[in-house]
């Protein structure tokens, strides 16, 4: 006789560690803010390899806090390019990996900047602007 049977399957993600990375920006930090006194969190996508060292090609700016100032962009893919990350594990083996790491530049000690109002930041230029 034909029936229909329900079976359950529980299947359970293997234990995983993302990547983790520390980075240091302050040697990275544009001599064009400095003036400002501008702080700024650069939002990064990238690629690391299962040796921890991110990858070029996976590079990709994801977000910018404030959102319209882009003097952060180049020296923050510079500061991520030279760090070291933890590779991310799956089953005890490191692998490539995927992170979106938050690049955080502050004003370096400086007696002679002015904190920037939001009046002092340039807007990006759009292609409607040209």
């Amino acid at each position: 006789m034909a029936a229909w049977v329900f079976q359950p399957f529980n299947f359970q993600m293997p234990q995983s560690k993302s990547a983790r990375c520390k980075l240091e920006t302050a040697s990275h930090y544009p001599a064009e803010g400095r003036p400002m006194g501008i702080d700024a969190v650069i939002g990064i996508f990238v690629r690391v390899d299962e040796w921890g060292w991110p990858q070029k090609d996976g590079l990709a700016i994801v977000g910018r806090d404030p959102a319209n100032v882009r003097i952060f962009d180049e020296p923050a893919k510079a500061a991520v390019l030279k760090t070291r990350c933890t590779p991310a594990s799956y089953r005890g083996r490191d692998v490539d990996s995927h992170v979106v790491l938050d690049v955080a530049f502050t004003v370096p000690d400086s007696t002679n900047h002015v904190p920037a109002t939001p009046e002092d930041i340039v807007p990006a230029r759009t292609p409607e602007m040209r």
